[in-house]
């Protein structure tokens, strides 16, 4: 089992196309499959999914924003089919005509992006200098003080 974990842990590279530019991604296997499996369920290119996340995405790097674009997508598909729900009233709100859960992820993903990250810290400088403190070094030796004089 130790190997399994291993191997899913394992960071590969991949490199893509963005505006024309290549860069490389570098994300765990399992995330390179539940992207691919997104690619291969919405018809898209990954060149064409990581150009719009880095528009959504605000400061967030590529590859968090990929990672949060995988988590936001299972969890909006996973609440579009849960059994759970209670029966909707069909005369009162019909459903809808077809659910796209891409665009749904990527309208939630521009929402919550800038949040994503902490705010950077500014740090302010002290209003009155402060007076350098003054070191103390202990004796030297007599090898230092013969050879510096």
């Amino acid at each position: 089992m130790k190997t399994a974990k291993l191997f899913l842990n394992t960071p590969v590279k991949r490199n893509i196309y963005i505006a024309g530019r290549r860069t490389s991604l570098q994300l765990e296997t399992y995330v390179w499959d539940c992207v691919d499996s997104i690619l291969d369920h919405e018809n898209l290119s990954l060149s064409m999914l990581c150009t719009e996340l880095k528009i959504r995405s605000g400061s967030l790097r590529l590859a968090q924003a990929l990672r949060l674009f995988v988590l936001i997508y299972f969890r909006t598909m996973s609440k579009a089919m849960s059994p759970y729900e209670e029966p909707a009233d069909l005369v009162r709100s019909p459903p809808a005509a077809k659910f796209n859960c891409l665009i749904e992820t990527l309208q939630i993903l521009s929402q919550r992006a800038p949040r994503a990250l902490p705010p950077v810290q500014q740090t302010s400088p002290p209003l009155s200098p402060q007076p350098p403190q003054k070191r103390h070094l202990p004796p030297s030796s007599g090898v230092i003080r013969s050879i510096y004089g």
